[in-house]
């Protein structure tokens, strides 16, 4: 099992520090899979994720509020399990700023006392984690070995389960999506989803077949998460060699799921005949799709059945780093109100950590547009991603349609000359002199010309709000009140924001 955050605070050494969380209550079970001591304030692009930071604040002094909060959001987007921050030196106390956008983002914040060596908390916590590691790897290969053998003598689903059993020494039980239990070993509880359990998806050829279920009382966290890790690949195999009707499905399934993503076209009865074998209805929608980057949220297969499972029929996937999901709505619901439905309930599923993470596609009426649901989700996600536009974990492809409009249409070489026609001056005004007038021009546009709104979302006083608007009006020849020319600027700035995405892009692959 890894160790979580809650363990980390939890820790004598840290413990010595007095910890308060001031953001992030919810995230205490966060794996942590690094600590690091750096005081860096553009630390977030040498990270990688599932860190926990300590720092005195040091790089921190000598910026202002914005900067620190841009900080937080860094490091929230970068996906690092928690921050801790000593007070008492550097700062007396934590800048609420922080502290504000930090639970905005549900990043967990700890306030530390200054008692703590970091070199000394990082070496123990660190040693710990290097040990479960080394624990599970041996676990993890033992399991293989013992699952292959059986499999090469023949094993059936039923024996390779009684495998599991032997290892783990409490009760297994696998069951395919329909909720069927397939096979099990050693007594089932009564209250089965009540008693303490693991479970793991089997995926066949990138498509969900099933789920497996492990007893977790008085079973070693370490051995568990080997056993999860290890045996789903096992009963797929399994599944391959001794089902070959139910392989063929998935098979198809998947190919299903491939085509639509890379939008390729299906003849008509060849898509009618998938459809029917994934068990989606090819009546009248409406359906959508959706996508999750399996990256960033390690259930999002748990989350799309479920939510498959509540808004109608489906079929669950993935593909490279997606989760996938194609959904056809119960009966009686309409295109606009399925997709709005999906929207709210994957929202309320994951949580916002600074950038999007999944989105949902259109809402159609015909299953001949599902391929269009399905690739305008995932270019939705990407742009989202490349741009970081979202200001939620979920976005909805018809609130990028101006984005994936130029996305997909534009000649780049002639965006950019229509950015430097309409924001050129702008652009340079904010290289040479170091202001951040763009920043200001992209909120208040957002806000829909709202001075008021945007001074909140700024954390600017209306008379400093007041003296860049009217900045922005001597560089640009629009009128910031007038609808027509706020909307034409809106188009620039997501034409310049594509641009930059494409050019960081290409300098990191190059």
């Amino acid at each position: 099992m890894a160790m979580h955050l809650e363990d980390v605070l939890e820790h004598p050494l840290v413990a010595a520090g007095h910890p308060v969380l001031v953001s992030g209550a919810d995230r205490l079970g966060t794996d942590v899979r690094w600590i690091h001591c750096a005081d860096l304030y553009d630390i977030a692009p040498l990270l990688r994720g599932e860190e926990v930071l300590l720092t005195n604040g040091v790089g921190l002094v000598g910026v202002d509020e914005e900067a620190r909060r841009n900080y937080v959001r860094q490091l929230a987007q970068k996906g690092i399990a928690g921050l801790m921050v000593e007070v008492g030196r550097t700062f007396d106390v934590l800048p609420p700023e922080m502290a504000e956008e930090a639970e905005r983002l549900g990043l967990p914040v700890v306030v530390l006392q200054p008692a703590l060596r970091f070199t000394e908390v990082a070496e123990a916590i660190n040693s710990m984690i290097i040990d479960k590691s080394i624990t599970k790897l041996r676990h993890a290969d033992e399991i293989s070995r013992s699952l292959s053998e059986l499999l090469a003598r023949g094993g059936t689903l039923a024996a390779i389960v009684d495998g599991i059993r032997d290892i783990s020494r409490t009760w297994v039980s696998l069951q395919d999506d329909s909720k069927q239990i397939i096979a099990h070993a050693g007594a089932l509880p009564a209250g089965q989803l009540d008693s303490p359990a693991a479970t793991a998806p089997v995926f066949v050829d990138g498509i969900l077949w099933g789920q497996l279920t492990v007893g977790a009382e008085d079973v070693s966290s370490v051995l568990l998460d080997a056993l999860l890790e290890r045996a789903p690949a096992v009963i797929a195999l399994a599944l391959i060699r001794n089902e070959p009707n139910v392989t063929r499905s998935l098979r198809l399934k998947h190919m299903l799921i491939e085509q639509f993503i890379q939008g390729r076209y299906i003849e008509d009865h060849v898509l009618q005949d998938r459809l029917r074998a994934a068990g989606l209805p090819i009546s009248a929608g409406p359906y959508a799709c959706v996508v999750i980057d399996r990256y960033q949220v390690a259930n999002s297969v748990d989350i799309l059945n479920q939510l498959v499972e509540t808004h109608g029929y489906g079929l669950v996937g993935v593909y490279e780093g997606l989760a996938c999901a194609v959904i056809a709505a119960h009966s009686g619901e309409t295109a606009h109100g399925f997709s709005s439905t999906l929207l709210k309930d994957l929202t309320g599923n994951i949580t916002f950590r600074g950038k999007a993470v999944a989105a949902v596609g259109p809402s159609v009426v015909r299953y001949a547009d599902l391929a269009r649901s399905m690739t305008e989700a995932h270019l939705a996600l990407t742009i989202s991603q490349e741009v970081n536009l979202s200001s939620a974990a979920v976005t909805a492809a018809k609130d990028l349609a101006v984005e994936r409009m130029l996305y997909k249409n534009a000649d780049r070489a002639e965006l950019r000359l229509s950015v430097e026609e309409m924001l050129g001056q702008l652009i340079a005004y904010d290289q040479d002199r170091q202001t951040k007038l763009m920043p200001t021009l992209v909120v208040l546009l957002e806000c829909g010309g709202s001075k008021a709104v945007a001074a909140q979302r700024l954390h600017l006083r209306r008379q400093s709000l007041y003296y860049r608007i009217n900045q922005l009006s001597s560089l640009l020849e629009y009128d910031l009140d007038n609808p027509r020319d706020r909307t034409a600027l809106s188009v620039a700035v997501s034409a310049m924001q594509i641009i930059q995405a494409a050019e960081h892009s290409d300098g990191q692959q190059g």
